[in-house]
């Protein structure tokens, strides 16, 4: 019985110390690939305006726990698609910014860095006026 008693101590002490280190992982991880996601949406936006898809410039509006991929201007896209962060991520700093890239060129009208952010750990995606989408 004494044995039994001591390997669930164990057992119990190693869950504590684990579990904490399991969820600060799965954050760091659901923030990775948020930031991946983010940085594919905005080369989509880029390659449709290259293209110059229905004729009109492509974006991505950002919001602090979403962003939008559209075509055309934001204030009037002809098409919208919608994507939610996972619970626990924001985008911090660029919240209610839009990036467009030109028709034809594909270049953004200015420099961003969009900060996304799970609790104290922050990932950057940066679009720089040469059309590079990086995660430094």
């Amino acid at each position: 019985m004494i044995e039994l008693m001591i390997s669930l101590a164990i057992m119990a002490l190693l869950a504590v110390l684990v579990i904490p280190s399991f969820t600060s992982l799965r954050s760091n991880v659901a923030l990775g690939n948020a930031s991946r996601e983010l940085q594919s949406a905005l080369r989509v936006a880029q390659n449709r305006a290259m293209v110059a898809q229905n004729g009109t410039d492509h974006g991505v509006h950002l919001e602090s726990n979403y962003y939008v991929l559209f075509g055309g201007s934001w204030s009037t896209p002809n098409y919208t698609n919608v994507v939610n962060l996972p619970a626990g991520i924001v985008i911090s700093g660029a919240a209610g910014q839009t990036v467009t890239f030109d028709r034809l060129s594909g270049l953004p009208t200015a420099t961003q860095v969009v900060t996304l952010q799970a609790g104290s750990n922050q990932e950057m995606v940066q679009i720089d006026t040469s059309g590079l989408i990086s995660l430094p």
